[in-house]
């Protein structure tokens, strides 16, 4: 009896801390009492730090465009829009950065603007540009990609790359001089040559024009005066090159003879797609030469041209 009596009295004012320290919350809690007498600690405040960091924003839209044609010889506008979009706010988009390049697979010149122009903005987060780019007559046909890009305020990028178009093929140049004149002429003489050619054929679209696709056909150079008589069409030679003994045929196979009312491919010549304006013989241009081989002794003295069977005709294929 008397050791229970002494365990009551013990428990006795630790019944009564915990009591008070429910009752009263400016009071010690009985568990910060209780850790203090035995050193185990039953809670621990942990500090919490969140940064949230830039999103980058994205091209969600990229409007389509249609097939497309070169112009002959100026530029064909690509013209579209597309909508980008920042959580961070459409604020957060550099409007300056909105760019687009155009590029055909395989090839190596790229089509671009990099000032595309803001029209305006929508939903707190998302702003809507317009996108011109010119494409040159000589650009190669296929189908292009566009590639769209944005970047922020912190040079985060949003790329977009979904869209496609196609550029048709073109065929057509120009040549001149239109007018080939030759200097007095003799009867009986032999290979003579222009003396305002060479006849420069010039690209004015797009298609690359291989070998043997470009043909002439002549017709008789008859007597203005008298039209019994004539230089005739088989005795003239068309060559890309130059020099009597290339152009007139004297040596090698270099040039062709014409014949009358008849297309003939011109040897080794062809007209890639370029820009002719470079004017280097080469780049979107070909060259042809004339020589007459011979003059029959039969020619009277008057002027001889096409005027009676018509310009001689060059073409591609």
């Amino acid at each position: 009896m008397i050791h229970k009596k002494r365990v009551l009295l013990w428990l006795l004012p630790i019944g009564i801390l915990f009591l008070v320290s429910l009752i009263s919350p400016s009071s010690a809690k009985f568990s910060d009492w209780y850790t203090s007498i035995t050193g185990r600690a039953t809670s621990q405040g942990v500090a919490v730090n969140i940064t949230v960091g830039n999103t980058a924003p994205r091209v969600t839209f990229v409007s389509a465009v249609a097939s497309l044609t070169p112009v002959e010889d100026s530029v064909a506008f690509v013209l579209f829009n597309f909508t980008a979009n920042d959580t961070d706010g459409f604020g957060n988009l550099k409007d300056t950065s909105a760019r687009v390049n155009i590029s055909l697979t395989g090839v190596p010149t790229v089509r671009s603007n990099f000032s595309c122009t803001k029209l305006n903005t929508f939903a707190l987060t998302n702003a809507n540009y317009t996108c011109s780019v010119q494409m040159q007559y000589f650009d190669n046909s296929g189908v292009y990609n566009i590639s769209v890009a944005i970047n922020d305020t912190s040079d985060a990028m949003g790329i977009n790359q979904s869209t496609f178009f196609t550029f048709n093929q073109l065929s057509a140049f120009i040549a001149g001089p239109s007018n080939l004149t030759f200097a007095s002429l003799s009867p009986g003489d032999v290979n003579k040559t222009s003396n305002n050619d060479p006849l420069i054929l010039n690209n004015t679209g797009n298609k690359n024009v291989t070998l043997g696709n470009i043909h002439v056909n002549a017709t008789d150079l008859k007597g203005e005066t008298d039209n019994t008589k004539a230089l005739y069409s088989g005795n003239f030679t068309v060559s890309i090159v130059t020099g009597s003994s290339l152009e007139c045929g004297i040596s090698g196979n270099q040039s062709v003879a014409m014949s009358h009312w008849a297309f003939i491919n011109v040897t080794n010549s062809s007209l890639t797609n370029g820009n002719h304006s470079l004017a280097d013989g080469s780049t979107g241009q070909e060259q042809l030469y004339l020589c007459l081989g011979y003059v029959g002794t039969e020619i009277s003295s008057q002027a001889y041209s096409t005027a009676n069977e018509g310009t001689w005709t060059t073409r591609i294929v």
